[in-house]
């Protein structure tokens, strides 16, 4: 949908990016319903809010109704996959084989409040989203390997670029899904606790360790001494 505003064309997208979906559902609560709309016109297209204000009653109407229209309701509909920029991501196939790392991170993170959710739900997505790598059918493939190097780019990529229904969509389903799972077998959970405190753990250690070799160097310890710790916080890693 394309509208002219102020003597300048505005091209109004087919769906709402992520970064969009975050800023409309932080003001949905602080504007009443006609200042909604002009908000809402202003987020999507960029346009000057005094710019929008000067448009007639129907027009502002016609324009946010239509907004509204591709904004996701709260029936989502999960995909397991999507095509971006010439690359196809998939959902992660089996949670159940999940790796520790990518669960925690994941939990950790829609287990915020709400509107920390909504701050990080780029991030999420690029955790829940990874390239396929190999693929025997439409839902059985292999996706890339959980690895937080590449998180920060194809956070951002998702940002500006993905329609936010796959988020919202894989958001439901996860939740959904390792609640029903976990009801079923605590001993998931037992070994998930337990594997968090075996982590906080080694991660004192290593910390202890990193400290202790700063404190060697900047004294005159022997270097030996230095070589022992060097490699116990090898291992530690």
């Amino acid at each position: 949908m394309k509208v002219t505003i102020k003597d300048m064309e505005y091209k109004i997208p087919s769906f709402i990016n992520i970064e969009n979906y975050v800023k409309l559902y932080n003001i949905q609560d602080l504007f009443d319903d006609e200042y909604y709309e002009i908000k809402l016109i202003n987020i999507i297209t960029g346009a000057k809010v005094e710019d929008i204000m000067e448009l007639n009653h129907q027009k502002i109407k016609t324009i946010s109704n239509y907004i509204l229209s591709i904004l996701p309701t709260t029936n989502f509909v999960f995909e397991d996959s999507f095509e971006l920029d010439g690359v196809t991501y998939g959902f992660i196939p089996e949670y159940k084989n999940m790796s520790f790392a990518e669960f925690v991170d994941l939990d950790t993170l829609l287990s915020k409040k709400p509107n920390e959710v909504m701050d990080n739900i780029h991030i999420i997505a690029s955790i829940m989203f990874r390239p396929i790598i190999s693929k025997k059918s439409k839902h059985n493939y292999k996706i890339e390997k959980y690895n937080v190097d590449t998180i920060e780019e194809r956070a951002e990529l998702f940002k500006k670029n993905l329609d936010i229904k796959y988020v919202l969509g894989g958001k439901f389903f996860f939740s959904k899904s390792v609640k029903t799972y976990s009801t079923y077998t605590q001993p998931f959970l037992i070994r998930m606790k337990m594997k968090v405190k075996m982590w906080m753990r080694v991660m004192k250690i290593y910390w202890k360790l990193r400290k202790e070799i700063r404190l060697k160097k900047r004294s005159d310890g022997l270097p030996l001494s230095i070589e022992s710790v060097q490699t116990i916080l090898q291992n530690t890693k």
